[in-house]
This record gives C-alpha cells, structure tokens and sequence, in this order.
C-alpha cells in the first residue's frame, strides 16, 4: 500500500515539494516562516507588560516577557558584560600564597660593619691581583674601600698515618707536606 503525502506544496512559498520533504522547499522558507511566527507571538504577549527602560542604553521597549530588561540582544551582552566585571570587582582578592618562600627565607644583609673596620684610601696588593688597576684608578678618583680586621689564618690539619707504604713513606709525606697537610709523627 502506498502511503500519499497530505501536502505537495510549501507552507512558505508555495513551490511542489520533491523528495522526501513533506513541509518546506527548503531551510530558508523554513527560517522565514520561524521568524514570522516568533514575531506574531511577541506582538500578541506584548500588551500584557507594560514598557520599561533599557537598563543599558536608557530607550524604552515593551518587553516580551516579564523579565526583559534590555531592549535588544547586544544591549543584553553588554549588560551582562558589565553586570560580570561589577561582581568580580566585589569579589575578595586573597593574598597571593608562596609556599616555597617559607622553606628557604632569604636573609637579611646588614649594613653593619664588624667592630675595627675602617675606610682606606690605600691598598696593598699581591703581584698576580688582576684588578690592581682598576683599585688604584677608583682611589685616584677619591672612592674609599672597606678594609677589614685582620682575621687568623687557617688552621692547617694534622694527619697521622699509620700504614705501610711499601717504603715510600717519606715521598708521600715530602708531598703531603707539599700541598699544606703535617703528617704526625707516631
């Protein structure tokens, strides 16, 4: 049994529908009779409220709806856009949070000078210093250095050793001797 179509005509245009459409000739007769439609039931809704200011752009509109406050969809994203800042703007900013800062302080540096520290316009130098003349040329300019107490000179480490070298024991104590360490006698 073959099933016949009830309608053979657009509902928009009035062309023959071919294939297996059953309404419209196309997605544009369909979009122009959406908008027709939508348009006929805003006229018939909009008696009910009364007009009201764009709360935007200042116009008057009669709304569609009850809780219509702008008068047209780019007002109404413009709206929203500032409606959105005005609540972040609100909102309480936290501190920012460092938590590595806490496991690694950094120190302070102070300005205090050790007690005996004095300012010098003369300096001493040793024969292989490589910024012997840019001292000297600072100090003819009459900049000053920091010169500071004289502090005691390292300790150099005794080593006992107690092993047997095979007989070499006075080459590596000669050596030893050679680059700062005492070998104890014992």
């Amino acid at each position: 049994m073959a099933t016949t179509r009830k309608r053979t005509d657009c509902a928009e245009c009035g062309k023959i529908l071919t294939g297996k459409k059953s309404r419209f000739c196309s997605q544009t007769c369909y979009i122009f009779r959406k908008r027709r439609r939508a348009k006929e039931f805003a006229q018939k809704w909009r008696w009910k409220f009364p007009e009201k200011k764009c709360e935007e752009c200042g116009k008057t509109f009669k709304p569609i709806r009850e809780i219509q406050y702008n008068c047209s969809t780019l007002c109404g994203q413009k709206n929203a856009r500032r409606k959105a800042a005005e609540k972040k703007a609100k909102m309480k900013k936290f501190p920012r949070i460092h938590p590595m800062r806490n496991l690694f302080p950094k120190k302070k540096i102070s300005e205090e000078l050790p007690k005996n520290t004095s300012y010098v316009t003369t300096a001493e130098f040793n024969p292989v210093d490589k910024t012997k003349d840019a001292v000297l040329e600072f100090l003819k300019k009459g900049g000053k250095i920091k010169k500071f107490p004289e502090s005691p000179r390292a300790k150099i480490p005794a080593v006992s050793f107690k092993y047997d070298f095979g007989g070499i024991e006075n080459e590596f104590e000669d050596l030893m001797e050679e680059y700062g360490y005492i070998p104890l006698s014992g």
